[in-house]
């Protein structure tokens, strides 16, 4: 099934590259008149693949520390509850009356979105993929969260039976714009057949990946696979002295 792909720009926006064309000549003949476009480099890291995937490379090339996590904050256009799976089915961690709440570094988590207001007796199951983090003033963490933000248009989508993959993204200061409306965000669209991770680096640096479909759990057979491992979970309630739920190293979902 076709989807949707996004790259939200969490701050400011950033900066587009221009593809860039080589130009030979032999025997004479002049073939700038046909430009070959340069080899696009190889990117590991995409959106499409494995959930999970992703996450673990990031903590291969620059491994975290055993203490970073990045707050979120969950916020659906109308309203919504949202909670977050540390392990497995077990009753997810509930998030802060905002949406806020502290997700490790490399760890890949399944949320579940309930008591819509725009949406009665809808749950939504979007996973959120953590690849890096932000560097807030210390004990301060949960006053700057990454916006995880799902629109009434994208909920469509979701519940029409088709994936909404979005990345978010820190811009790039230099070429930052001059100014954005506050609460407003950078969000740029791209076709199915796109890179998403390598959009959004072009523009800044990735946070995280967030997917949002309309599948959900089997209340009377739970698969443990669709929970994926979750991990380490730092309620916003206990940022400022209280420790993180569940300490482990980060791995694939089996």
């Amino acid at each position: 099934m076709r989807g949707c792909l996004r790259v939200t720009t969490v701050l400011l926006c950033g900066l587009l590259m221009a593809s860039t064309f080589s130009v030979t000549s032999a025997f004479g003949q002049d073939l700038r008149r046909f430009p070959r476009p340069s080899p696009k480099p190889y990117h590991p890291f995409n959106a499409k693949l494995p959930v999970g995937v992703n996450a673990l490379l990031a903590t291969q090339v620059n491994p975290p520390c055993p203490g970073d996590f990045q707050f979120v904050q969950f916020v659906v256009e109308g309203g919504a509850r949202s909670r977050v799976f540390a392990r497995g089915p077990a009753e997810p961690v509930p998030t802060s009356e905002d949406g806020r709440i502290g997700l490790a570094v490399g760890y890949t988590y399944r949320v579940v979105l309930s008591e819509l207001t725009n949406f009665p007796g809808v749950e939504l199951y979007p996973s959120v993929e953590v690849l890096g983090r932000t560097a807030p003033p210390p004990g301060r963490e949960a006053d700057f969260p990454a916006p995880v933000r799902f629109t009434t248009e994208e909920i469509e989508i979701a519940l029409s039976g088709r994936l909404v993959t979005k990345v978010l993204h820190l811009e790039t200061p230099q070429f930052a714009a001059p100014a954005i409306e506050p609460g407003k965000f950078e969000v740029a669209d791209f076709p199915p057949r796109a890179n998403l991770l390598a959009e959004a680096e072009l523009r800044g640096r990735p946070i995280a990946i967030v997917r949002i479909g309309g599948r959900t759990p089997d209340p009377n057979y739970p698969e443990p696979t669709f929970y994926g491992p979750g991990g380490p979970i730092w309620p916003a309630a206990n940022h400022t002295g209280g420790p993180p739920v569940g300490i482990a190293p980060p791995h694939l979902p089996k």
